[in-house]
């Protein structure tokens, strides 16, 4: 309980009445609650109280490396947990900054999300979120979620499916920058591949097959 504070927790915090109470209150002012792997919260977590300031949800961990590198167990994270109804209550920042996350559920808020040295598998909806970007050594994997608009940065990686044929959804705009990478599987029946209902851009970007 506190104003100004970043929180974070790769372990058990159980709130008031077993876990039926607020776990964990900020009052007003700046916070970050940081999740790491092994992260258990048992109650709400009650961001800025009303009163203002920048409240952060970020998913951290070990740093990806990249192509080639070992992704961790990923953390499995309920997207639907987040909003005034949710666990999580008050926050409208997002940000991926490590370590293997896999987001289910479906997102309410409109809020933006990066992603950057942290690997992301989707299998829920992101789609109200207004932008999800992926900065350098961020991974955006597909395993049958959706997506809104959604820009890939130098450095950064989308997988949209593991196996020929899957799709990716995006219920709106696809952006590659210079830089980003865009890998697919592929054999002599079809490729992985994103379908976005919006505009497609290239400015740049490597694809790669696998």
């Amino acid at each position: 309980y506190g104003s100004d504070l970043t929180v974070i927790n790769s372990g058990t915090i159980t709130g008031t009445n077993g876990g039926a109470g607020p776990a964990i209150t900020f009052t007003c002012g700046d916070h970050i609650h940081a999740l790491q792997a092994g992260s258990v919260i048992n109650g709400y977590v009650y961001a800025g109280c009303g009163c203002g300031g920048s409240n952060t949800l970020r998913f951290g961990g070990v740093g990806f490396g990249g192509i080639g590198s070992t992704i961790p167990p990923p953390q499995a994270f309920d997207l639907s947990s987040i909003g005034p109804f949710g666990q999580y209550i008050g926050f409208s920042t997002f940000e991926v900054t490590g370590g293997a996350w896999a987001f289910s559920g479906t997102a309410v808020q409109s809020d933006s999300w990066t992603v950057t040295n942290g690997v992301v598998l989707l299998s829920g909806d992101l789609s109200a979120a207004s932008l999800v970007t992926v900065n350098n050594n961020g991974a955006l994997l597909g395993f049958g979620g959706v997506l809104g608009n959604t820009q890939i940065n130098g450095g950064g990686f989308f997988v949209p499916g593991f196996v020929p044929g899957a799709r990716q959804t995006i219920l709106g705009t696809l952006g590659f920058a210079s830089g980003a990478q865009y890998v697919i599987a592929v054999d002599p029946s079809g490729a992985s591949g994103a379908h976005a209902t919006g505009a497609a851009t290239i400015a740049g970007g490597t694809v790669r097959a696998t």
